[in-house]
Protein backbone atom coordinates (compact mmCIF):
# COMPACT_ATOMS: atom_id res chain seq x y z
CA UNK A 1 0.00 0.00 0.00
CA UNK A 2 1.46 3.23 -1.11
CA UNK A 3 1.14 5.98 2.18
CA UNK A 4 2.57 9.00 0.24
CA UNK A 5 -0.78 10.11 -1.44
CA UNK A 6 -2.71 11.80 1.17
CA UNK A 7 -1.42 12.45 5.15
CA UNK A 8 -0.37 16.05 6.52
CA UNK A 9 -0.61 18.86 3.96
CA UNK A 10 2.05 21.50 5.02
CA UNK A 11 0.99 24.26 6.44
CA UNK A 12 -0.10 26.89 4.18
CA UNK A 13 0.76 30.09 6.07
CA UNK A 14 2.69 32.59 4.64
CA UNK A 15 3.67 36.56 5.67
CA UNK A 16 1.46 37.72 2.09
CA UNK A 17 -1.35 34.81 2.65
CA UNK A 18 -1.27 36.27 6.43
CA UNK A 19 -1.74 40.21 5.54
CA UNK A 20 -3.88 39.99 3.18
CA UNK A 21 -6.41 38.10 5.79
CA UNK A 22 -5.76 40.77 8.27
CA UNK A 23 -6.01 43.71 6.34
CA UNK A 24 -9.15 42.77 5.07
CA UNK A 25 -10.36 42.35 8.19
CA UNK A 26 -9.16 45.45 9.44
CA UNK A 27 -10.65 47.50 6.37
CA UNK A 28 -14.23 46.02 7.85
CA UNK A 29 -15.05 42.93 6.10
CA UNK A 30 -16.62 39.96 8.28
CA UNK A 31 -14.59 36.81 8.09
CA UNK A 32 -17.15 35.12 6.02
CA UNK A 33 -16.83 37.56 3.57
CA UNK A 34 -13.00 37.08 3.53
CA UNK A 35 -12.93 33.30 3.50
CA UNK A 36 -14.96 34.10 0.20
CA UNK A 37 -12.46 35.34 -1.52
CA UNK A 38 -11.60 32.25 -3.77
CA UNK A 39 -7.37 32.63 -2.74
CA UNK A 40 -8.32 32.48 0.79
CA UNK A 41 -7.91 29.68 3.02
CA UNK A 42 -10.75 27.50 4.84
CA UNK A 43 -11.98 28.54 8.24
CA UNK A 44 -10.66 25.76 9.90
CA UNK A 45 -7.21 26.75 8.89
CA UNK A 46 -7.58 30.40 9.42
CA UNK A 47 -8.17 29.15 13.06
CA UNK A 48 -5.07 26.63 13.02
CA UNK A 49 -2.74 29.62 11.87
CA UNK A 50 -4.15 31.32 15.29
CA UNK A 51 -3.50 28.43 17.42
CA UNK A 52 0.34 27.76 15.43
CA UNK A 53 1.35 31.50 14.96
CA UNK A 54 1.00 33.74 18.14
CA UNK A 55 2.00 36.98 15.95
CA UNK A 56 -1.20 36.43 13.49
CA UNK A 57 -3.13 35.35 16.57
CA UNK A 58 -2.52 38.68 18.38
CA UNK A 59 -2.41 40.77 15.00
CA UNK A 60 -6.09 38.78 14.51
CA UNK A 61 -7.09 39.89 18.66
CA UNK A 62 -6.59 43.35 18.29
CA UNK A 63 -8.48 43.69 14.90
CA UNK A 64 -11.26 42.13 16.80
CA UNK A 65 -11.24 44.09 19.69
CA UNK A 66 -11.32 47.36 17.30
CA UNK A 67 -14.00 45.78 15.83
CA UNK A 68 -16.22 44.89 19.20
CA UNK A 69 -15.33 48.24 20.12
CA UNK A 70 -16.47 50.11 17.21
CA UNK A 71 -19.59 48.43 17.28
CA UNK A 72 -20.30 48.86 20.94
CA UNK A 73 -19.60 52.46 20.48
CA UNK A 74 -22.08 52.72 17.04
CA UNK A 75 -24.48 50.77 19.60
CA UNK A 76 -24.30 53.46 22.48
CA UNK A 77 -24.62 56.19 19.71
CA UNK A 78 -27.29 55.21 18.13
CA UNK A 79 -29.42 54.38 21.83
CA UNK A 80 -28.18 57.99 23.28
CA UNK A 81 -29.11 59.85 19.60
CA UNK A 82 -32.45 58.42 19.28
CA UNK A 83 -33.44 58.95 23.28
CA UNK A 84 -32.45 62.52 22.48
CA UNK A 85 -34.26 63.20 19.37
CA UNK A 86 -37.57 61.98 22.30
CA UNK A 87 -36.26 64.18 24.48
CA UNK A 88 -36.24 67.53 21.90
CA UNK A 89 -39.45 66.03 20.41
CA UNK A 90 -41.06 66.10 24.14
CA UNK A 91 -40.09 69.49 24.73
CA UNK A 92 -41.14 71.48 21.33
CA UNK A 93 -44.83 69.68 22.29
CA UNK A 94 -44.11 70.51 25.94
CA UNK A 95 -44.76 67.82 27.42
CA UNK A 96 -42.35 64.90 29.45
CA UNK A 97 -40.09 62.67 27.50
CA UNK A 98 -41.73 59.66 27.37
CA UNK A 99 -41.05 56.96 30.00
CA UNK A 100 -39.09 53.89 28.61
CA UNK A 101 -41.64 50.90 27.90
CA UNK A 102 -41.94 47.34 28.12
CA UNK A 103 -41.40 44.69 30.64
CA UNK A 104 -39.65 45.85 33.61
CA UNK A 105 -35.81 44.23 34.01
CA UNK A 106 -35.18 41.09 35.73
CA UNK A 107 -31.83 42.51 36.70
CA UNK A 108 -30.62 42.44 40.27
CA UNK A 109 -27.36 42.68 42.08
CA UNK A 110 -27.54 39.32 43.99
CA UNK A 111 -28.42 37.41 40.62
CA UNK A 112 -25.51 39.21 38.48
CA UNK A 113 -23.43 38.33 41.25
CA UNK A 114 -24.73 34.95 41.58
CA UNK A 115 -24.36 34.75 37.65
CA UNK A 116 -20.70 35.93 37.58
CA UNK A 117 -19.52 33.43 40.24
CA UNK A 118 -20.76 30.38 38.12
CA UNK A 119 -18.94 31.65 35.69
CA UNK A 120 -16.24 31.93 37.31
CA UNK A 121 -16.49 28.33 38.02
CA UNK A 122 -16.65 27.37 34.66
CA UNK A 123 -19.66 26.97 33.94
CA UNK A 124 -20.65 27.81 30.29
CA UNK A 125 -23.81 30.56 29.71
CA UNK A 126 -26.07 27.58 28.85
CA UNK A 127 -25.04 25.54 31.58
CA UNK A 128 -25.61 28.56 33.74
CA UNK A 129 -28.85 29.66 32.19
CA UNK A 130 -30.41 25.84 33.08
CA UNK A 131 -29.92 26.32 36.85
CA UNK A 132 -33.07 27.27 38.58
CA UNK A 133 -33.20 30.93 39.57
CA UNK A 134 -30.33 32.27 36.92
CA UNK A 135 -31.59 34.03 33.77
CA UNK A 136 -31.44 32.62 30.52
CA UNK A 137 -28.82 33.37 27.38
CA UNK A 138 -31.01 36.06 25.91
CA UNK A 139 -31.54 37.51 29.38
CA UNK A 140 -27.65 38.19 30.31
CA UNK A 141 -27.07 39.42 26.74
CA UNK A 142 -30.11 41.73 27.25
CA UNK A 143 -28.14 42.69 30.60
CA UNK A 144 -25.10 43.05 29.08
CA UNK A 145 -26.66 45.80 26.72
CA UNK A 146 -28.13 47.22 29.58
CA UNK A 147 -26.28 47.47 33.07
CA UNK A 148 -22.58 49.21 32.73
CA UNK A 149 -21.96 47.35 36.08
CA UNK A 150 -22.76 43.87 34.85
CA UNK A 151 -20.66 44.77 31.96
CA UNK A 152 -17.21 45.34 34.03
CA UNK A 153 -18.60 42.35 36.44
CA UNK A 154 -18.74 39.95 33.25
CA UNK A 155 -15.91 40.88 31.90
CA UNK A 156 -13.77 40.50 35.55
CA UNK A 157 -15.74 37.25 35.50
CA UNK A 158 -14.17 36.74 32.15
CA UNK A 159 -10.50 37.34 33.13
CA UNK A 160 -10.63 35.61 36.02
CA UNK A 161 -11.74 32.40 34.43
CA UNK A 162 -9.42 32.88 32.13
CA UNK A 163 -6.57 33.42 34.94
CA UNK A 164 -7.52 29.82 36.62
CA UNK A 165 -7.54 28.19 32.87
CA UNK A 166 -3.62 29.22 32.43
CA UNK A 167 -3.30 27.95 36.10
CA UNK A 168 -4.37 24.61 35.68
CA UNK A 169 -2.14 24.48 32.25
CA UNK A 170 0.98 25.27 34.37
CA UNK A 171 0.15 23.16 37.06
CA UNK A 172 0.29 20.50 34.57
CA UNK A 173 -3.67 19.81 34.20
CA UNK A 174 -6.60 20.15 31.55
CA UNK A 175 -8.17 23.48 31.77
CA UNK A 176 -11.49 21.30 31.02
CA UNK A 177 -13.59 22.69 33.53
CA UNK A 178 -12.98 26.26 32.08
CA UNK A 179 -13.25 25.41 28.45
CA UNK A 180 -15.56 22.64 28.05
CA UNK A 181 -12.51 21.11 25.87
CA UNK A 182 -12.80 24.43 23.48
CA UNK A 183 -10.12 26.98 24.01
CA UNK A 184 -12.43 29.39 22.35
CA UNK A 185 -15.29 28.96 24.92
CA UNK A 186 -13.48 31.74 27.08
CA UNK A 187 -13.69 34.30 24.31
CA UNK A 188 -17.19 35.67 23.97
CA UNK A 189 -17.24 38.15 20.66
CA UNK A 190 -18.65 40.96 21.53
CA UNK A 191 -17.87 41.31 25.37
CA UNK A 192 -14.40 41.33 25.94
CA UNK A 193 -13.31 44.74 26.53
CA UNK A 194 -14.64 47.40 29.04
CA UNK A 195 -16.51 49.82 28.14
Amino acid sequence: MDHSVGGRKEDQYSLVLAGAVLERLAAGWTVDAVLAVPDMPCRRTLYDWRLRHPEFDVAWAEIRAHQAAARRRRLTAAEDSRAAREAARARREGRPPRAKSGRKSTYTPDRAEAFCERLVEGFTLREIAALPGMPAVAMVYRWLRNHPEFRRAYVVALRMREELAADAVLEGRRPDRWTGGRPGQLRPDVWTEEW
